[in-house]
Protein backbone atom coordinates (compact mmCIF):
# COMPACT_ATOMS: atom_id res chain seq x y z
CA UNK A 1 0.00 0.00 0.00
CA UNK A 2 1.19 3.49 -0.81
CA UNK A 3 1.58 5.55 2.32
CA UNK A 4 -0.73 8.41 3.28
CA UNK A 5 -0.08 11.69 5.08
CA UNK A 6 -2.71 13.27 7.31
CA UNK A 7 -2.27 16.71 8.87
CA UNK A 8 -4.00 17.84 12.07
CA UNK A 9 -4.27 21.62 12.23
CA UNK A 10 -6.17 24.57 13.67
CA UNK A 11 -5.81 27.07 16.49
CA UNK A 12 -4.65 25.88 19.90
CA UNK A 13 -7.21 24.31 22.18
CA UNK A 14 -9.13 22.64 19.35
CA UNK A 15 -7.93 19.20 20.40
CA UNK A 16 -5.91 18.34 17.29
CA UNK A 17 -3.09 16.64 19.22
CA UNK A 18 -5.56 14.48 21.15
CA UNK A 19 -7.24 13.46 17.89
CA UNK A 20 -3.88 12.62 16.31
CA UNK A 21 -3.09 10.27 19.20
CA UNK A 22 -6.53 8.65 19.01
CA UNK A 23 -6.14 7.99 15.29
CA UNK A 24 -2.60 6.69 15.75
CA UNK A 25 -3.83 4.17 18.31
CA UNK A 26 -6.72 3.06 16.09
CA UNK A 27 -4.59 2.69 12.99
CA UNK A 28 -1.93 0.73 14.83
CA UNK A 29 -4.62 -1.56 16.26
CA UNK A 30 -5.73 -2.26 12.67
CA UNK A 31 -2.21 -3.20 11.56
CA UNK A 32 -1.07 0.05 9.94
CA UNK A 33 2.49 1.23 10.50
CA UNK A 34 2.21 4.80 11.73
CA UNK A 35 4.68 7.65 12.06
CA UNK A 36 3.47 10.48 14.32
CA UNK A 37 5.41 13.71 13.98
CA UNK A 38 5.04 17.48 14.36
CA UNK A 39 5.85 20.83 12.79
CA UNK A 40 8.01 22.71 13.01
CA UNK A 41 10.24 19.82 14.02
CA UNK A 42 10.47 16.10 13.40
CA UNK A 43 14.24 16.00 12.76
CA UNK A 44 17.20 17.29 14.82
CA UNK A 45 17.77 20.21 12.42
CA UNK A 46 14.07 21.07 12.27
CA UNK A 47 13.76 20.85 16.07
CA UNK A 48 16.60 23.39 16.40
CA UNK A 49 14.73 25.70 14.03
CA UNK A 50 11.56 25.12 16.07
CA UNK A 51 13.31 26.31 19.23
CA UNK A 52 14.42 29.47 17.46
CA UNK A 53 10.98 30.17 15.96
CA UNK A 54 8.93 29.61 19.11
CA UNK A 55 11.18 31.15 21.73
CA UNK A 56 13.23 33.92 20.11
CA UNK A 57 12.27 37.12 21.96
CA UNK A 58 15.23 39.43 21.38
CA UNK A 59 13.46 42.79 21.27
CA UNK A 60 16.60 44.47 19.94
CA UNK A 61 16.46 42.21 16.88
CA UNK A 62 12.82 41.18 16.29
CA UNK A 63 12.24 38.40 13.79
CA UNK A 64 10.57 39.57 10.59
CA UNK A 65 7.70 37.70 8.97
CA UNK A 66 9.94 36.97 5.99
CA UNK A 67 12.51 35.38 8.28
CA UNK A 68 9.74 33.34 9.92
CA UNK A 69 8.45 32.12 6.58
CA UNK A 70 11.90 31.06 5.38
CA UNK A 71 12.69 29.30 8.65
CA UNK A 72 9.38 27.43 8.69
CA UNK A 73 9.97 26.13 5.19
CA UNK A 74 13.63 25.34 5.84
CA UNK A 75 12.49 23.11 8.71
CA UNK A 76 9.69 21.68 6.56
CA UNK A 77 11.98 20.86 3.64
CA UNK A 78 14.28 18.95 5.98
CA UNK A 79 11.34 17.17 7.62
CA UNK A 80 9.73 16.14 4.34
CA UNK A 81 12.95 15.14 2.63
CA UNK A 82 14.49 13.08 5.42
CA UNK A 83 11.50 11.75 7.39
CA UNK A 84 8.08 12.11 5.75
CA UNK A 85 8.79 11.08 2.17
CA UNK A 86 10.86 8.04 3.16
CA UNK A 87 8.06 6.93 5.50
CA UNK A 88 5.46 7.29 2.74
CA UNK A 89 7.65 5.31 0.34
CA UNK A 90 7.71 2.52 2.95
CA UNK A 91 3.91 2.48 3.02
CA UNK A 92 3.54 4.11 6.42
CA UNK A 93 0.74 6.42 7.50
CA UNK A 94 2.22 9.76 8.54
CA UNK A 95 0.23 11.79 11.08
CA UNK A 96 1.58 15.33 11.41
CA UNK A 97 0.67 17.94 14.02
CA UNK A 98 0.57 21.16 11.88
CA UNK A 99 2.00 21.73 8.41
CA UNK A 100 1.94 24.41 5.67
CA UNK A 101 -1.68 25.22 6.55
CA UNK A 102 -0.47 26.71 9.86
CA UNK A 103 2.22 28.80 8.20
CA UNK A 104 -0.30 30.32 5.82
CA UNK A 105 -2.87 30.94 8.57
CA UNK A 106 -0.47 32.55 11.03
CA UNK A 107 1.97 34.32 8.73
CA UNK A 108 -0.25 35.32 5.80
CA UNK A 109 -3.64 35.91 7.42
CA UNK A 110 -2.65 36.92 10.95
CA UNK A 111 0.54 38.81 10.08
CA UNK A 112 -0.13 39.92 6.49
CA UNK A 113 2.78 38.21 4.77
CA UNK A 114 1.93 38.14 1.04
CA UNK A 115 0.33 34.84 0.09
CA UNK A 116 1.90 34.86 -3.38
CA UNK A 117 5.39 35.13 -1.91
CA UNK A 118 4.59 32.35 0.56
CA UNK A 119 3.50 30.07 -2.29
CA UNK A 120 6.79 30.78 -4.06
CA UNK A 121 8.72 29.78 -0.94
CA UNK A 122 6.56 26.68 -0.59
CA UNK A 123 7.23 25.65 -4.20
CA UNK A 124 10.98 26.14 -3.77
CA UNK A 125 11.04 24.10 -0.55
CA UNK A 126 8.57 21.30 -1.30
CA UNK A 127 7.94 21.22 -5.05
CA UNK A 128 4.52 19.66 -5.60
CA UNK A 129 4.51 17.70 -2.32
CA UNK A 130 1.23 17.93 -0.39
CA UNK A 131 -0.57 15.91 2.32
CA UNK A 132 -3.36 13.53 1.33
CA UNK A 133 -5.72 14.99 3.94
CA UNK A 134 -5.63 18.08 6.15
CA UNK A 135 -8.07 18.26 9.05
CA UNK A 136 -8.85 21.74 10.35
CA UNK A 137 -10.19 21.45 13.90
CA UNK A 138 -12.32 24.54 14.30
CA UNK A 139 -13.35 26.11 17.60
CA UNK A 140 -14.02 29.64 18.82
CA UNK A 141 -10.67 31.33 19.56
CA UNK A 142 -11.52 32.35 23.13
CA UNK A 143 -12.83 28.86 23.89
CA UNK A 144 -9.70 27.32 22.46
CA UNK A 145 -7.46 29.47 24.63
CA UNK A 146 -9.57 28.66 27.68
CA UNK A 147 -9.29 24.94 26.98
CA UNK A 148 -5.56 25.10 26.44
CA UNK A 149 -5.05 27.22 29.56
CA UNK A 150 -2.62 29.32 27.59
CA UNK A 151 -3.80 32.88 28.18
CA UNK A 152 -0.62 34.66 29.26
CA UNK A 153 1.49 31.52 28.58
CA UNK A 154 1.66 31.31 24.78
CA UNK A 155 4.77 30.69 22.69
CA UNK A 156 6.05 33.50 20.48
CA UNK A 157 3.87 32.60 17.49
CA UNK A 158 0.70 32.18 19.54
CA UNK A 159 1.17 35.38 21.56
CA UNK A 160 -0.02 37.60 18.70
CA UNK A 161 -3.28 38.59 20.40
CA UNK A 162 -6.93 37.63 20.09
CA UNK A 163 -7.58 39.70 16.94
CA UNK A 164 -4.76 38.05 15.00
CA UNK A 165 -5.66 34.61 16.29
CA UNK A 166 -9.14 35.20 14.86
CA UNK A 167 -7.53 36.17 11.56
CA UNK A 168 -5.54 32.93 11.69
CA UNK A 169 -8.80 31.02 12.17
CA UNK A 170 -10.18 32.75 9.07
CA UNK A 171 -7.04 31.67 7.25
CA UNK A 172 -7.52 28.03 8.17
CA UNK A 173 -11.12 28.10 6.99
CA UNK A 174 -10.25 29.95 3.80
CA UNK A 175 -7.74 27.25 2.89
CA UNK A 176 -10.41 24.61 3.39
CA UNK A 177 -12.54 26.38 0.80
CA UNK A 178 -9.70 26.30 -1.74
CA UNK A 179 -8.51 22.69 -1.47
CA UNK A 180 -10.67 19.56 -1.71
CA UNK A 181 -8.15 17.61 0.37
CA UNK A 182 -9.08 19.70 3.43
CA UNK A 183 -11.88 18.85 5.87
CA UNK A 184 -13.22 21.18 8.56
CA UNK A 185 -14.07 19.42 11.81
CA UNK A 186 -16.34 21.06 14.39
CA UNK A 187 -14.15 20.79 17.48
CA UNK A 188 -16.76 22.26 19.84
CA UNK A 189 -18.41 18.84 20.32
CA UNK A 190 -17.15 16.00 22.51
CA UNK A 191 -13.79 14.39 21.65
CA UNK A 192 -15.64 11.17 20.86
CA UNK A 193 -17.85 12.87 18.26
CA UNK A 194 -14.88 14.76 16.85
CA UNK A 195 -13.15 11.41 16.37
CA UNK A 196 -16.19 9.97 14.60
CA UNK A 197 -15.94 12.89 12.20
CA UNK A 198 -12.24 12.23 11.66
CA UNK A 199 -12.89 8.56 10.91
CA UNK A 200 -15.58 9.43 8.40
CA UNK A 201 -13.27 11.70 6.42
CA UNK A 202 -10.06 9.69 6.20
CA UNK A 203 -8.34 9.25 2.83
CA UNK A 204 -9.86 6.44 0.81
CA UNK A 205 -6.82 4.16 1.03
CA UNK A 206 -7.34 3.79 4.79
CA UNK A 207 -10.84 2.41 4.06
CA UNK A 208 -12.56 2.51 7.44
CA UNK A 209 -16.32 1.91 7.47
CA UNK A 210 -18.15 5.19 7.78
CA UNK A 211 -19.53 5.90 11.24
CA UNK A 212 -23.20 6.83 11.58
CA UNK A 213 -24.54 9.55 13.84
CA UNK A 214 -21.59 11.88 13.33
CA UNK A 215 -21.97 15.25 15.04
CA UNK A 216 -18.56 16.79 14.50
CA UNK A 217 -18.01 16.90 10.74
CA UNK A 218 -19.12 19.83 8.64
CA UNK A 219 -18.52 21.02 5.10
CA UNK A 220 -19.28 24.51 6.35
CA UNK A 221 -16.41 26.94 6.81
CA UNK A 222 -18.32 29.89 8.25
CA UNK A 223 -16.89 31.61 11.33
Amino acid sequence: MKGAMIVFDGNNGAGKTTQLRMLRDLLESRGFEVLATREPGGTPIAEDIRSLLLSCDDRSDPMTTATEALLFFAARAQHVGTVIQPALEQGKVVLCDRFTSSTIAFQCFAQNFPLGRMRQIEAAALGDFAPDRTFIFDVDVEEGLRRAGQVGDEDRIESIGIHRLKKAREGFLWQAQQDERFRVIDASVSPENVFKAVRSALPRQLSFPRTSGIEGYSNSVSV
